[in-house]
């Protein structure tokens, strides 16, 4: 004997915890994708600025270095032609030869730095290293145009931080996360509908016409609902509810710990900051005069006196010796 079976089903999913958070989730979940998108290209716009104002700094000093190269060069020529008449003596041309040389060896050191500050200029823009860039800007445009007003402690919240958002997110997210778990526990529903034929027969002939009714298909429908109640999971959903609390206690206590080390960074080091009685003196940014004293940064700093308390100096070249100490 021959049988054959054909059947066709539809399965609905009328209620389910997790699938309802899982809707509310979707949404919190693009909002991080979107904070991180964020995050992405302000670092990638921050890293490239940085790489610029570097390689625009270097150029700056290698001009300066060939200028003074210019000057020491006609300064030791005069001397030599005084010192050859006897108006001066030779260790006076030794020593402007011997400053010379200085100059020349840095010039190379910088020559050399100019070539690894446009790659890394490069790199940071996605541009192969065989591509030829210049730098069109001087550090005096680049201070005019990208001035950095002092920074208000009234006005500044952390929360305004894409960092601090990150993790209001992950609060969010964690919160959601502990709720599937929780939803996990409640029953589901299912309706389901399913329509077959069924046919058996004495002979191989299914896809013969006019045949007897005995050989004719028999439909049959059934349609109904499927009640899933969990009973016990041997304890795994309190355990996941437990690391959903973990991990959103840890991202509220980086935020509590970001909040709380901002205030006193503001106000000790959030610029300039000369306090009497501090054992570590005048201090810009964190970096102390009295353990740092040979900073090349402090030229910047004593440039632009006198200062205010806590005031953060406008100047990209102090900006970037902060950056590379």
């Amino acid at each position: 004997e021959y049988s054959s079976n054909a059947a066709i089903s539809v399965n609905q999913l009328l209620f389910d915890g997790t699938c309802m958070v899982g809707l509310k989730a979707s949404k919190a979940f693009m909002g991080m994708s979107d904070l991180l998108k964020q995050k992405v290209l302000r670092d990638a716009q921050l890293n490239v600025a940085k790489a610029y104002v570097t390689a625009v700094s270097t150029q700056k000093n290698l001009d300066l270095i060939e200028t003074n190269i210019k000057l020491l060069e006609k300064s030791l020529h005069d001397v030599t032609e005084m010192n050859k008449e006897g108006f001066v003596e030779t260790l006076d041309v030794d020593r402007l030869t011997l400053s010379l040389r200085n100059l020349q060896l840095q010039k190379e050191k910088l020559d050399n730095a100019i070539v690894i500050t446009k790659n890394a200029l490069k790199m940071q823009m996605g541009l192969p290293l065989e591509t030829e860039i210049e730098l069109t800007e001087n550090l005096e445009k680049l201070e005019n145009s990208l001035s950095v007003d002092d920074i208000s402690k009234a006005t500044f919240s952390s929360s305004n931080r894409i960092e601090h958002k990150l993790l209001e997110q992950s609060i969010i997210l964690g919160n959601l996360d502990k709720q599937r778990y929780k939803a996990s526990s409640l029953p589901s529903l299912i309706g389901f509908y399913q329509n077959q034929k069924s046919t058996l027969r004495s002979d191989f002939n299914f896809f013969q016409s006019n045949l007897p009714l005995n050989n004719q298909w028999v439909p049959s429908s059934v349609y109904g609902f499927n009640l899933r109640v969990p009973i016990f999971a041997g304890g795994l959903t309190q355990s996941k509810i437990r690391e959903a609390n973990i991990k959103i206690e840890k991202a509220k206590n980086d935020m509590a710990n970001f909040e709380t080390a901002l205030k006193p960074t503001l106000r000790n080091e959030g610029g300039y900051c000369d306090t009497p009685g501090d054992s570590g003196g005048e201090t810009y940014r964190g970096i102390s005069r009295n353990n740092f004293p040979s900073w090349q940064g402090w030229k910047n700093v004593d440039s632009h006196k006198p200062l205010r308390d806590n005031q953060i100096i406008s100047d990209l070249v102090l900006d970037e010796l902060v950056e590379q100490f």
